[in-house]
């Protein structure tokens, strides 16, 4: 046994532990404490209610070595990650240091992304809730951006990484293509304490525009209705890029959960979704079973079905038409305990088409199609409104989302550029979404569509029944229930 961490949540007024995550190197075992029932659990799959009394066991594996709810609360082994380093030199990592994610466990693993905070003992989460705020981080001289630029540049300046680590501490750091920092920050233009995850990218760096795209992409997001969380994009005195957008997994002093549809999706049928990601060569995982779950009552995903199949297949048509093919199931999020979960706001909308190593239309599936590489398949538009029918949406509702969408993005290459991009990145992202909007135009928009004879009923506003049975997922993730002496 690797040894034992304590999982504290702050989703009341006062912290509390939720239960110990023990690990031997092969498999986690995760139990709630008895007083945790009124709390919300771990993940959506599991209900404390439900599961006092029972082990969560996990199976490692090389890509997972912990269950995704622990994984979320690490940064990934990765040197180009800012937290990674910083946890490198304390916890002195080297290339051959087995088990890296537990060990970054209690060292990152509070104030992360959700409710969940894990520690090394009780004593250490307790002088952790009890102790000073961070003080805020002041972006406007720019300073700590520089400093975090320098501590990840090729040379790994050891001395800008001290002072990255003065200036944030071990504030976490989820994944991605662009550097960021999780921490409290003067929100640019106030004097407001704020927390914010906070991406940055050198003028000379390898993806140009990435923030400004970002930008205007949640702008697109926003404008067609869709809840985006509040942002700042700027440059410092440097000429760095600067996105600062708020969280919203945090609300008036309490930790809200939160956790990634892949995450709940492989709680109930791990072998269904085999990793992180999705398996681009193939069909499954895939959007359809995305929908099934939101539909089904047992996963807890979301109260409003209706509303959230709705928000979610507009994502799906937006990020053809603004060239994000990095849609996948870790970046959609549900927000909030079962029994009140939604689907969370937009976040990590960019066009990543125009600065991936692949150029994929979508990281996620639908219509039996196989989305790799930079052609769309034959039958692409059929299919995309095709899928709205998994999401319960009718015909006429899905082909006003996709006008919606196509009318609002029609004019994207004079945005982006008036926005400040290069006229190459312009040129890219035109040449990039053209024949998404060729394929789309010829076969949806503008289509009429037939009258329905008029008959004297009650509208209905809910989404329609889920077709087929309510075990579109196993009925519950794999628990061990715990004998008296064990």
């Amino acid at each position: 046994m690797l040894g034992t961490l304590s999982v504290w949540t702050l989703a009341e007024d006062e912290p509390r532990r939720l239960g110990r995550l023990q690990f031997d190197g092969e498999r986690s075992v995760f139990e709630y404490d008895r007083e945790a029932a009124d709390l919300p659990g771990i993940g959506l799959a599991y209900d404390p209610k439900r599961l006092v009394g029972h082990r969560i066991p996990w199976t490692a594996t090389h890509d997972e070595p912990l269950h995704p709810i622990f994984m979320s609360l690490v940064p990934p082994c990765d040197a180009t990650n800012l937290q990674y380093r910083i946890a490198a030199k304390a916890l002195g990592f080297t290339r051959d240091t087995l088990h890296k994610e537990w060990l970054m466990l209690p060292f990152l693993g509070h104030g992360s992304l959700g409710h969940l905070d894990v520690f090394e003992t009780d004593a250490e989460a307790i002088r952790w809730y009890r102790g000073e705020m961070p003080k805020p981080a002041d972006l406007a001289d720019g300073e700590i951006v520089t400093l975090a630029l320098d501590a990840l540049a090729a040379g790994h300046d050891p001395i800008a990484l001290d002072r990255v680590i003065e200036a944030v501490g071990r504030a976490p750091s989820p994944g991605g293509a662009m550097p960021k920092i999780m921490h409290r920050i003067v929100w640019p233009g106030s004097e407001a304490a704020v927390d914010a995850i906070v991406k940055f990218e050198r003028v000379d760096g390898k993806r140009p525009d990435l923030l400004l795209l970002e930008d205007w992409a949640y702008g697109v997001h926003e404008r067609i209705g869709l809840t985006v969380p509040r942002r700042a994009l700027f440059r410092d005195p440097k000429g760095n890029h600067v996105l600062a957008t708020e969280r919203f997994d945090r609300m008036a002093g309490r930790c809200v959960p939160m956790e990634s549809v892949y995450s709940v999706l492989k709680s109930y049928a791990p072998e269904a979704f085999p990793d992180p990601f999705t398996r681009v060569y193939g069909t499954e995982p895939n959007f359809e079973m995305v929908a099934a779950a939101f539909a089904n009552p047992r996963t807890g995903m979301t109260v409003d079905v209706a509303a959230d199949c709705r928000d979610l297949y507009t994502r799906i048509v937006l990020s053809f038409l603004t060239a994000n093919g990095d849609l996948h199931l870790r970046n959609l999020s549900i927000l909030g305990p079962r029994g009140a979960a939604r689907l969370s706001p937009v976040y990590d909308p960019a066009p990543m088409r125009l600065f991936g190593g692949v150029d994929m239309h979508t990281a996620v599936t639908f219509g039996n199609f196989r989305f790799y590489g930079p052609r769309l398949p034959d039958g692409f538009a059929e299919a995309l409104l095709e899928l709205g029918k998994s999401f319960r949406l009718p015909t006429p509702t899905a082909r006003s989302i996709v006008d919606d969408a196509f009318e609002l993005t029609r004019h994207a290459a004079d945005e982006i550029l008036a926005a400040g991009a290069t006229a190459g990145t312009v040129s890219r992202f035109v040449d990039l979404v053209a024949e998404v909007r060729s394929a789309i135009e010829g076969t949806l928009v503008r289509r009429p569509v037939p009258k329905r004879p008029e008959r004297r009923r009650r509208r209905v506003t809910e989404a329609p029944p889920a077709e087929g049975p309510d075990d579109a997922l196993p009925a519950g993730p794999a628990v061990e229930t715990i004998r008296p002496g064990f």
